[in-house]
């Protein structure tokens, strides 16, 4: 019996065939979740949505949600809001495309453009073309990323064509890998073809409570990662968002795993610990190297202001 909004590709689920493994753990429904703890938006991304799928929060990058379908809903996504909207779970449409176009030539200070979803390789290969096609063609535009999971939870499923494409307009790959099991040989192959266009490849890690909140399971991943050329780039808390808080370890937790982690990995296999400040107030990093305040309490990157993290424990 699957729960509410439950999707996994087959795949991803033969990954996880044991009660309670890691793999399914990521994808399985949890009563938990229905926990009426943050709000289903808590990083406020409605208010900084410029046009229909264009997130202007930063001054010189910007976030294009190009779809909100994946090949696997995680249940600790923090755009989980999303599946009980069919609005959002479209795909974008050429005229929300030329919305946030007209934005981007309006705002020439923003240089760098993350394509995300959802999960924007679950798109139909001409519409992921034009968005890569008119986002290129911007003189402003200097970096093109990509956020995306379906290398992982769905490998067999990309069409040939795509990693091409993605190599033709120099996408840098923002994988979302959060366990060794995760690097399977079908996996590994879809990234060596990738890096064989030409696209950098980096890992963004969600530390999970009971998935891999051990160091030795995280400092296993970074050394496969880093041998297999996917840089680990960002060890992400779990945000303060309804329905995803059974996953988070608590903040000082997460801070003693990244301190066991700095003792095994080099620097060019150790992620950078992260967080997100709760109502849009900015990431923030943290070094496993000093100490965490007493009072979890964060200057925004965005505004100045002292903002307290709730993920205490």
């Amino acid at each position: 019996m699957t729960g509410p909004f439950e999707i996994v590709s087959s795949f991803f689920e033969a990954l996880g065939n044991r009660e309670g493994d890691p793999i399914q753990k990521q994808y399985r429904f949890d009563a938990q979740e229905l926990r009426q703890d943050f709000p289903s938006d808590g990083l406020d991304e409605i208010s900084a949505t410029c046009s229909s799928r264009l997130i202007h929060r930063y001054p010189h990058h910007a976030l294009l949600i190009a779809t909100g379908r994946c090949a696997t809903r995680c249940r600790f996504c923090f755009r989980r809001r999303f599946w009980s909207n069919p609005e959002a779970m479209r795909d974008m449409t050429s005229e929300e495309l030329e919305s946030a176009l007209v934005y981007l030539k309006q705002h020439p200070e923003v240089n760098e453009i993350l394509i995300t979803g959802g999960d924007p390789l679950m798109l139909p290969v001409e519409n992921l073309n034009a968005i890569l096609s008119d986002l290129s063609a911007l003189p402003s535009i200097q970096r093109l990323r990509m956020g995306t999971r379906r290398p992982i939870t769905d490998p067999l499923g990309i069409p040939s064509v795509v990693v091409p494409l993605l190599g033709r307009y120099g996408c840098a790959m923002m994988l979302h890998i959060n366990h060794p099991a995760e690097l399977t040989p079908e996996m590994l192959a879809v990234c060596a073809q990738m890096r064989a266009q030409g696209c950098e490849l980096f890992s963004q890690t969600v530390l999970l409570r009971g998935i891999n909140d051990e160091p030795s399971v995280l400092i296993n991943l970074c050394h496969q990662l880093s041998q297999n050329h996917i840089k680990p780039h960002y060890l992400f808390h779990v945000d303060p968002v309804q329905g995803v808080s059974h996953f988070a370890t608590g903040l000082r937790r997460a801070h003693a795993i990244a301190r066991a982690m700095r003792l095994e990995l080099s620097s060019l296999a150790m992620p950078t610990l992260c967080l997100d400040l709760p109502h849009g107030k900015g990431k923030v990093y943290i070094s496993p190297d000093y100490p965490l305040p007493d009072e979890l309490v964060f200057e925004s990157p965005l505004t100045g202001e002292r903002v307290a993290y709730p993920f205490t424990m």
